[in-house]
């Protein structure tokens, strides 16, 4: 049974990919909507995919600015620094979700690291935000002071053995120690992580711009757009009584609605993961440090396309009415979903209408990665929702296909 359905999948995929016209909107069209409304949207910008981080150095000696230094040269990371004053300003700016985390460096940060005694790096993090990606970089710089300073004081100790060194000198040479040992990682630390989980007071608004919009945008859009084109062949499929007649052939209707729903799943599948690694590499879209999330929000939303494209071949009497429903269908669904514009621009009553569409809920979902740098858990209610959809549209649709 698989291999028959594996069969009839591979024979969709054949089809669809020997259409010119289908391949121009499956690769051709998202790469230039994505590319020129993108670099349009860009100018007087100044929005970026990085992640947005606070930091507060109190420290009075050099080992606190080596630390700031250090998180700055991170690419993925918008650092700014704030004065001690500023310290509840920040905090509330985490709250309120302006910014992802804050990170404090105490005044005795760098006495600490000198007099090779314990030091706490504190994380400010809201309650929404569950990705551990800012944690686990933080703790990578850790270990790199933290390894730096335990060779700093070793080397000087062993000096010290046999040569007696006024302050200046003990300086010097723990310095140097320290900076040679720099770009060392260890896991035994020293200098430890503190978190501090503070709540969300309210929801701060950040609106997608440039290639950070029309990226997962048009993704969405051109995705749901394949799916419904698989079905315009679908249609044709039994315009021209090729259904039925596979039908007199050993394969079940299960089967065979099975294959056809693989094959069109694998098409657009591709169609979106292509969509994505070009805004990664090409247009230099940041989709997070989570893949998974992506992929998971990705593959739920596929599958909803698919459940809604074959409902829309189950209906419609010609493939000519299902070439017409298709482009009207899924651009307005995806203008309604916030594919083509923020969602928080229209109006309530729209807003509403929007979050039944699953384009606003990947949408959603992708802008927690891009924009917030989100990992898997805050994801997870948009992944949610997507399968509950595609379940149902998919169940629905293998009610209602009709084979003649």
């Amino acid at each position: 049974m698989f291999k028959k359905i594996i069969s009839i999948a591979s024979n969709l995929i054949r089809v669809c990919f020997k259409d010119k016209l289908f391949i121009l909107w499956l690769f051709v069209m998202p790469i230039i909507w994505t590319t020129l409304i993108g670099a349009v949207s860009s100018f007087g910008s100044s929005s970026s995919s990085k992640i947005p981080i606070a930091i507060i150095n109190s420290d009075k000696g050099i080992y606190g600015n080596i630390y700031e230094d250090i998180m700055k040269n991170e690419k993925d990371l918008d650092i700014v620094s704030y004065f001690e004053e500023e310290f509840e300003d920040v905090v509330n700016m985490v709250k309120e979700t302006k910014i992802a985390s804050m990170i404090y460096i105490p005044e005795n940060f760098s006495d600490s690291i000198i007099n090779n005694s314990d030091v706490n790096i504190t994380i400010y993090k809201s309650s929404s935000n569950n990705s551990f990606y800012i944690e686990e970089l933080v703790k990578k710089i850790t270990n790199q002071i933290d390894i730096s300073s335990l060779t700093g004081n070793f080397v000087l100790k062993n000096i010290e053995k046999s040569v007696i060194l006024n302050d200046l000198n003990k300086k010097k040479y723990f310095e140097n120690s320290f900076n040679e040992a720099l770009k060392e990682l260890t896991s035994n630390n020293k200098v430890s992580v503190e978190y501090e989980i503070l709540s969300v007071q309210k929801e701060n608004l950040i609106l997608p711009t440039g290639f950070n919009a029309t990226s997962p945008g048009f993704g969405v859009t051109f995705v749901m757009m394949g799916a419904f084109f698989s079905a315009v062949v679908l249609a044709e499929e039994r315009e021209m009584n090729i259904l039925s007649r596979l039908l007199t052939t050993p394969i079940t209707k299960i089967v065979l609605l099975s294959g056809k729903l693989l094959g069109v799943f694998c098409v657009t599948i591709i169609q979106f993961l292509f969509i994505i690694f070009f805004g990664q590499f090409i247009l230099g879209v940041n989709w997070g440090n989570s893949p998974l999330s992506v992929l998971l929000i990705a593959i739920s939303f596929t599958l909803s396309a698919v459940g809604l494209g074959t409902i829309l071949s189950s209906v419609i009497k010609t493939s000519a009415q299902a070439s017409a429903l298709t482009i009207l269908i899924s651009i307005v669904t995806s203008m309604i979903g916030g594919a083509w514009w923020p969602i928080e621009i229209m109006p309530k009553y729209l807003q509403t209408i929007g979050k039944f569409t699953p384009q606003y809920w990947a949408i959603n979902g992708f802008n927690k990665i891009i924009l917030r740098g989100f990992g898997l858990k805050e994801i997870m209610p948009n992944f949610s929702i997507l399968i509950i959809y595609a379940i149902v549209s998919l169940i629905t649709a293998s009610l209602l296909f009709r084979y003649e």
